[in-house]
C-alpha cells in the first residue's frame, strides 16, 4: 500500500518587542525571549545576571509615587500630563483615539485606559501627538526619547530568575544587555524584550518524507509532502499535534495521511526542542481508508526565533487484518515557522 506525505503547521507568529531604556547604540536590539539567559547592564553599572522570566508593571501606588515625583522634579516631566489626566492620540492635524485616561508610560508606548476598560499600550509608532486636557501638544518621538533615556519612570518591569530566586527590575533602571563584540570583548546594546503572554503558541511546518513497512519484504511504500502544525516548545507545554499528508504510492498512485495526536513540546535549551506524541489517524491509498494509530515524536532545531529545521518519526499501526503488514514507519524532514 504506497502513498505520500505532505506536512506543514499553520501558525503565525505574533509578538511585541521592548526597547531597553538607554540607546546605546543604533544597532538593531538584541532579541530575548522567557528562558533565555541575560546579562542585565543596570544605570549604575552593576548587573543582573539571569534568565529572562517575562516582562510585568509596577503596582499602581508604587507608579504613581515615581511618576508624580519625577513630574516634580524633572523640568521635562512637568510637560507630560498627570496620571489619570484625559488626553488625545493622534497622527498630524488628527485625533482618532477621542478622549482616553493617561495611565503611565511603558517599554514601548504610553498606556491608556477607555472609560473604565482595561489598560492597554498604544506603541510610539500608532501615534505622532498627545493632545493634552490644556491644549498644549506633545510629539511621540519626544515622549519616545523621555521613556529611552532612562530619564522618566516606566511601568514596565523586567523579571530575571537569578541564583537565589526571582528578581523584578524597572525597565528604566536597565541602561542595556551586555554582549560580546567581535574582539571578544563585552559591549553594552540595546535589547529587546518578548513578554510571555506575547509567545506563538503554536509552529507551522512542511516536511517531505516516505513511509515503510514494517515488513523485511517491503521497502518505500510512498513518498510525498506534510503540513503540520504543533505546539511551541518555546516553553514546557501539552498540546494538540495535527498533520495532513500528501502521498505518492508505489504502484498504487496517490493517496494520504491525515493524524491528530496528542503532544508535549519539551526545549532542551534554547535551539533544541522534542516534541514526543501520541495520535489517531487515517491512511487512504489504493482504493482503501485504513484506520490508524500513532507514535511518534518530533525534533526541532531553531535557528532563529522564527525559522529551524525539524524532523518527525511516527509508527502507524494499522487497524485491522489482511494487510501485507501491521505497521508503517513514517521519516520526514523539512522546515518550520513560529516559536
Amino acid at each position: 500500500m504506497p502513498m505520500r506525505v505532505l506536512r506543514w503547521p499553520l501558525a503565525a507568529l505574533l509578538s511585541f518587542g521592548v526597547v531597553a531604556t538607554a540607546a546605546i547604540a543604533e544597532a538593531k536590539p538584541i532579541k530575548f525571549y522567557p528562558g533565555d539567559d541575560v546579562v542585565l547592564v543596570m544605570q549604575d553599572s552593576t548587573h543582573v545576571t539571569g534568565k529572562f522570566v517575562d516582562l510585568g508593571r509596577v503596582s499602581v501606588e508604587a507608579y504613581r509615587d515615581r511618576y508624580d515625583a519625577w513630574r516634580h522634579s524633572s523640568i521635562d516631566g512637568a510637560l507630560l500630563p498627570e496620571l489619570g489626566e484625559r488626553v488625545e492620540l493622534g497622527t498630524g492635524r488628527i485625533t482618532t483615539s477621542g478622549r482616553v485616561t493617561f495611565v503611565g508610560l511603558g517599554h514601548e508606548g504610553v498606556e491608556v485606559r477607555r472609560g473604565d476598560g482595561a489598560t492597554r499600550t498604544v506603541s510610539f509608532d500608532r501615534f505622532s501627538k498627545m493632545v493634552l486636557a490644556d491644549g498644549r501638544r506633545l510629539e511621540s518621538d519626544w515622549i519616545r526619547e523621555q521613556c529611552e533615556s532612562g530619564s522618566a519612570p516606566l511601568a514596565t518591569t523586567i523579571e530575571v530568575a537569578v541564583a537565589d530566586g526571582n528578581t523584578i527590575v524597572p525597565f528604566d533602571d536597565v541602561r542595556g544587555v551586555e554582549s560580546r563584540s567581535g574582539t571578544g570583548w563585552p559591549v553594552t546594546q540595546r535589547a529587546s524584550f518578548n513578554s510571555e503572554s506575547s509567545v506563538q503558541n503554536w509552529v507551522t511546518s512542511i516536511q517531505a518524507g516516505g513511509l515503510w513497512a514494517d515488513d523485511s519484504e517491503y521497502g518505500l511504500v510512498a513518498h510525498g509532502f506534510s503540513w503540520r502544525v504543533s505546539p511551541s516548545f518555546a516553553t514546557p507545554r501539552i498540546g494538540v499535534d495535527a498533520q495532513i499528508g500528501f502521498l505518492q504510492a508505489a504502484g498504487s498512485g496517490g493517496g494520504f495521511d491525515a493524524q491528530v495526536a496528542l503532544c508535549g513540546a519539551v526545549p532542551v535549551g534554547s535551539r533544541i526542542g522534542i516534541a514526543p506524541r501520541l495520535g489517531v489517524g487515517i491512511l487512504v491509498g489504493a482504493d482503501l481508508g485504513v484506520p490508524i494509530t500513532t507514535l511518534g515524536a518530533g525534533v526541532l532545531l531553531r535557528l532563529d526565533r522564527n525559522v529551524g529545521f525539524r524532523a518527525d518519526y511516527t509508527f502507524e499501526h494499522l487497524i485491522g487484518t489482511g494487510y501485507n503488514y501491521e505497521g508503517i514507519s513514517m521519516l520526514q524532514f523539512g522546515m518550520y515557522w513560529g516559536r
